[in-house]
């Protein structure tokens, strides 16, 4: 199904996962496009037990602030990295979706197949119905944290003795 069908059916949960490091234009596109197709919308928040690095500056509870400041309707969730367990991490997905609707629900995972980190999605997707993110909407986390931290050493530097 793409972004162009206008004769969508309306799913029971649209699922959206991302790190949200930080929100930006196509997050915030891809929720919005999530409900529209569904009554229901989860978004789970991955990454929301790790300390802050260069990759995850953002604490969870940020991260999930600027969701449900932008979304207040969607349901905001924790996603816990599982590093060596990928089977601990789908059980995690799997377990928060069963909590908001029954296991005869219909269910569609969006998300955007960016690179080798998108791989979660192809499994995700034997289970649920998979949208893609608009291919036109290229925003990169990576470069708006790699701008915002330059910006930072230039500012650091102008205000050093």
């Amino acid at each position: 199904m793409s972004w162009e069908d206008k004769t969508m059916e309306k799913y029971d949960l649209a699922v959206v996962i991302g790190r949200f490091q930080p929100l930006h234009l196509a997050h915030e596109a891809l929720i919005k496009r999530a409900f529209q197709v569904a009554n229901t919308v989860l978004v789970l928040v991955g990454s929301a037990g790790d300390a802050p690095t260069i990759k995850n500056p953002f604490s969870y509870d940020v991260r999930s602030f600027w969701i449900r400041h932008q979304f207040p309707c969607a349901y905001v969730q924790p996603l816990y990295d599982s590093p060596y367990d990928d089977a601990a991490w789908y059980k995690q997905v799997h377990e928060a979706v069963r909590l908001f609707q029954p296991s005869t629900a219909s269910v569609v995972l969006m998300g955007h197949d960016k690179d080798h980190t998108s791989f979660y999605l192809k499994e995700l997707a034997k289970h649920w119905t998979y949208m893609p993110a608009s291919p036109h909407e290229n925003f990169d986390a990576t470069r708006i944290r790699d701008c915002l931290f330059s910006l930072r050493t230039v500012f650091d530097k102008s205000v050093s003795p």
